[in-house]
């Protein structure tokens, strides 16, 4: 089986979130995310040195994400709040950028391998801190878990961690 290492990663983007009633609320968006990653692949080959089996692969992928999830508050208070979160995410390459070692010492771009959209489950646990009634910010780790791996030599799925990090504009509250 390859190994596989994550580089680094991060998501910037615009969230809305529409309150419903007992403490809870469905938020959909738009993100753009790069995903980094080291692949050492362990294929058994019966010849040294062939021109066509990969060794490992750094990559780099950039993707348009859509998340669509629901979060309910576990914690509510008037300046804090902590929540867990659930949702799906869909994912669509925009570009990548991947240099593939192969057994005859020979580096290539391999971008032709990449999966050109991705779905995810995400879980998280956040906290939000309201410095007025319409503004605060956020911060959100998850765990995510992909249908697919990133490129089409990843004979699994992959998990992954990443966290927003964000403001909050409330437009309206339930009550």
């Amino acid at each position: 089986m390859s190994k596989y290492t994550n580089n680094s990663s991060y998501r910037a983007g615009i969230e809305i979130a529409f309150p419903l009633r007992n403490r809870s609320s469905l938020a959909a968006g738009a993100y753009y995310s790069t995903i980094g990653y080291y692949v050492a692949y362990k294929f058994k080959f019966h010849q040294s040195g062939d021109p066509f089996i990969p060794r490992n692969s750094d990559i780099t992928a950039n993707y348009l994400e859509i998340p669509l999830t629901y979060s309910f508050d576990i914690i509510a208070k008037p300046k804090l709040e902590i929540y867990s979160s659930l949702g799906i995410v869909y994912s669509m390459l925009t570009s990548s950028d991947t240099k593939t070692t192969f057994e005859d010492n020979s580096v290539r771009s391999a971008d032709i391998f990449m999966n050109k959209s991705l779905f995810s489950l995400q879980a998280g646990i956040g906290f939000s801190y309201n410095i007025t009634n319409r503004l605060g910010i956020k911060i959100e780790p998850h765990f995510r878990f992909y249908n697919k791996g990133l490129d089409r030599l990843m004979f699994q799925q992959i998990k992954a961690t990443d966290a927003s990090i964000g403001i909050l504009f409330k437009l309206w509250e339930m009550k």
